[in-house]
């Protein structure tokens, strides 16, 4: 408890409305407010960090680089402007004590701004805001500040890198990267692989799905393909428990020229009846391995129409 003294005998009076030394009526002291977090601020500045991160690792190659802008913004909050706000903060503080006059920070920005260019870091930058009134020691905001930042960064720019979405209608977690390329017949198609397997997924067209020459447009007759019953769905394809969101039919084919084991062909329902087709080409395995290669593309492939 801060000791309290009488304004004009300078007798030290606890917390009497009366100094009981000279008499005369004494100042309340003022109400200095400490340090605190905005809960609501705070989680919504972890949230939208989150939703941000998703929304880069949706852009491939343009997320990364708006992720480097968007750690530039972070660094600039950090390094510069977030110190000048705990100044002006510590500052506003004695300033209000030697004029005797309440004060309150406007803690909801930083609270805000800490969390959504360090995400759960913020949160612990927040805490120590907390337990100190003035901030945490300078040594202590630059390391937190800088782990925030290079932590984020690198969880941002390693999912940007898996999840790529080469375009609009999809988003797809890849480890490799995916190009983009036009086919013979004019088809837009994106290739990509993953450890045994080959992948071509086309841009999405109207129709249903289905392997029929009416609903396809196209047979796979003239590609030297001969179909199997080895990997065949129907109806729903149902991608673990809970995991049904994908609806579609799938095929398997030999490859009559034997560079590829198998070829899966998936057609994917998107929305706006829009049909994805998937090619999945694999080398080597068993059929139980093409199932699980087969599962986890299908698991790993997002239609956002």
């Amino acid at each position: 408890m801060i000791a309290v003294h009488c304004e004009y005998c300078g007798k030290e009076i606890g917390s009497a409305a009366f100094c009981r030394y000279c008499g005369k009526k004494v100042t309340p002291p003022p109400k200095i407010e400490p340090w605190k977090q905005s809960v609501p601020l705070s989680i919504l500045g972890v949230a939208l960090s989150a939703l941000l991160m998703f929304f880069f690792q949706t852009k491939g190659l343009e997320g990364a680089l708006l992720l480097g802008l968007w750690t530039l913004f972070a660094i600039i909050w950090f390094a510069g402007m977030l110190p000048s706000r705990l100044d002006d903060y510590q500052s506003e503080r004695e300033l209000a004590q030697k004029e005797h006059r309440d004060f309150a920070p406007k803690t909801k920005l930083v609270s805000f701004l800490n969390c959504l260019f360090a995400g759960i870091f913020g949160l612990l930058l927040n805490r120590g805001f907390n337990r100190n009134s003035l901030g945490v020691a300078n040594k202590a905001l630059v390391c937190l500040s800088i782990a925030g930042v290079v932590l984020t960064f690198v969880v941002g720019a390693s999912i940007g890198f898996l999840y790529v979405a080469p375009f609009e209608h999809f988003a797809m977690r890849v480890n490799s990267t995916v190009r983009q390329d036009t086919n013979d017949a004019g088809e837009t198609l994106y290739e990509t692989s993953r450890e045994t397997a080959d992948i071509i997924v086309f841009e999405p067209y109207q129709g249903e799905v289905g392997f029929s020459p009416d609903q396809m447009g196209k047979g796979y007759e003239d590609f030297d393909w001969i179909q199997t019953d080895d990997v065949s769905f129907a109806g729903d394809l149902t991608l673990g428990e809970g995991e049904s969101r994908h609806y579609g039919v799938v095929a398997s084919f030999d490859d009559a020229s034997g560079y590829y084991d198998a070829i899966l062909v998936a057609h994917v329902q998107g929305g706006f009846h829009r049909v994805y087709e998937i090619r999945i080409f694999l080398r080597g395995g068993d059929v139980a391995s093409w199932r699980q290669t087969l599962t986890d593309v299908l698991g790993d492939f997002y239609p956002f129409d």
